[in-house]
Order: C-alpha cells, then structure tokens, then sequence
C-alpha cells in the first residue's frame, strides 16, 4: 500500500493458496471505480470474463472500504469454489513433479528433520551471485501445470511468474527468481553496508524485502530513510526525528550540503559526508533510553507503520 492509500499491491488467500491481487483507488478508502488487477491463477478460477466483471461490479460501482471489499470477495470466492486440495491428484502429477524437483537438484530443496517433505509446499534455496542465500516458498496447485505454481520470496516487490503451461517446469521458475534476484544487489548491498554500520532502531528484525531503516544519529534523534529499490543509490526519502533544537542544524546540513551527493557512493557514506556526522555504531536496541510512559516516545519505537508528527517536551526526554 502507498502512502496515499490508494494502491493495493499484495495477495489474497483463497482456500489457503495465495493469489496476486494490484488495486487501484480513484480515492483514499473507497472502491468505486477502482481499478482492480488479479493473476493468471485467480482469472482461472472464473468460469469467463464476465463472470469477473459481475462479481467485481458489485463493488466497483459503490463506495466500499477496501478492507470490506477484500473480505466480501474472498468469501465469494471460497464459497464458490471446492479447495483445490479436496481434488484428485493422479499418478501423472506426482511423477512430473518428483522428476522437476530432481531437475531442481534435492539439496536445493529446504526439510526439516522433524517433518516429513510436502511435495506441494515447497522451500528452494538459491544463492546469488554475491553468495547471499533467498528461499523461495513455492505452492504446486492441483491443477499443475495447467495452472502455475505461486511463488513468494522475500524481495522488496513480488517477482510476476512467466508460465507456460505446455513447456514451463519448476526449474524455469528458478531461473526466472535467479535474473529476478540479480537486479536487487546494489539495493541489498547498500542496506547491508547501513545494518553493518549503524545503529538500526526499526525495522527491528529487517529483511530483505524491507526499504525503510529508522537510523540514530544521537541521543533522542534519528533520521527514517526509504531507499528505492530500482535507484538504490539515489537520494533517498529523508525523514528527520527529534525536536527541533536537535535536528534542525541536521536538516540545514541536509540542505545546504546536497550537492555533494555521489550517486557512486554508498547511502550511508553520502549522508555522513552531507549531515557533516558519523553514525553511531550498531548497538543493542534495549540499551536506549527509551520513555515507556510517554506516548510519543514509544510510538516511536513501536512496530506501528505510522511514525509520531511531534516531539516529547519533557525535560528527561526532549524527543
């Protein structure tokens, strides 16, 4: 979701296989005449375009949430179809898969000691070729091949997964995530160089697919930068934190020293040389000092997406 709460880009759960769902809002929290976007997969479960253009009418020409319009159309979804895994898988479809996954090699296929492997959800571990280990979820249908596998990685946006039901195969999909992955190394290596060498106060856990790290730069100011994933050197979306007595000389800094930005330089060393500081190093995060009893200070260390828009006047805090 964008912050204008106008875009939808995700995946909805029906029966619980995943399908990608992209929505369009013409305005902040309601339907009607959105423009709505599902995979190959999802439109295989109509019996015909109009059937898809009946059921989405229904609330594309009304003012709905799209929290409401979501839930509505995963329970018309799932009372209109059986769940694929109630239907009968013959012989054919467990030879070809068990002879893709051999085409895949078995030591690329994640276990666990403790369960037994499912053929139909599966782990891929693929490295790339800066050696960084991904895992890729893969969810065999029924129906395979006739309809594709749904795939997940983490990854700052989903990979869409070219298919072709007469000739594609489970190695065509690794190759696929194998190119997909490459163009996100300059984004990883940058963030990489961030987590390494500063102290990171959100996300707490990052992961690959995350774009955004809430940076300290001092007692009770940070600094919340989004990197773009396709310009990962660009100047990134700058977010200053802390009263104005604290961060203000910062965002003068900011100001006055952006024109020395090397687009060939990493993130981190860029912001350094323009806010004319060194971050502090990495440090656990319950070492901070950190004001459980103001809301504002919390906030700010919360999992919450929404950032605090004022700061704390306590005398201990100053946040």
């Amino acid at each position: 979701m964008n912050a204008a709460r106008t875009i939808y880009d995700g995946y909805i759960t029906i029966h619980n296989q995943f399908y990608r769902f992209y929505m369009v809002l013409k305005a902040a929290n309601s339907t009607k005449n959105c423009k709505v976007l599902v995979d190959r997969a999802l439109m295989a479960l109509f019996k015909s375009e109009a059937e898809v253009s009946d059921i989405m009418s229904q609330y594309t020409t009304q003012h709905f949430s799209p929290g409401v319009f979501l839930t509505e159309l995963i329970k018309i979804l799932e009372s209109k179809w059986l769940p694929q895994k109630n239907l009968p898988k013959t012989p054919k479809f467990y030879s070809k898969l068990l002879e893709e996954l051999t085409e895949i090699g078995w030591d690329n296929i994640v276990t666990d000691v403790n369960s037994t492997l499912d053929p139909e959800n599966l782990q891929v571990s693929l490295r790339d070729s800066n050696k960084r280990g991904h895992v890729i979820e893969v969810h065999i249908p029924p129906s395979y091949p006739d309809q594709p596998p749904t795939c997940k990685s983490m990854t700052p946006s989903p990979l869409e997964i070219q298919w072709n039901p007469t000739s594609s195969r489970l190695s065509h999909i690794i190759s696929q995530y194998t190119i997909f992955f490459e163009q996100f190394q300059d984004f990883w290596k940058n963030l990489e160089d961030i987590d390494q060498n500063t102290c990171i106060l959100d996300p707490i856990n990052p992961t690959r697919a995350d774009t955004k790290r809430r940076i300290a730069i001092k007692q009770h100011a940070s600094v919340l930068i989004v990197i773009s994933p396709e310009y990962p050197f660009s100047i990134p979306e700058c977010r200053f934190l802390g009263s104005p007595s604290l961060i203000g000389p910062i965002r003068e800094n900011m100001t006055k020293n952006i024109h020395l930005w090397n687009p060939n330089e990493l993130t981190r060393k860029n912001l350094e040389v323009i806010l004319q500081l060194q971050f502090p190093a990495p440090i656990q995060k319950d070492t901070l000092e950190i004001d459980m009893d103001c809301g504002i200070c919390y906030s700010a260390t919360s999992e919450e997406e929404q950032l605090p828009d004022m700061f704390c006047n306590g005398k201990n805090c100053n946040k």
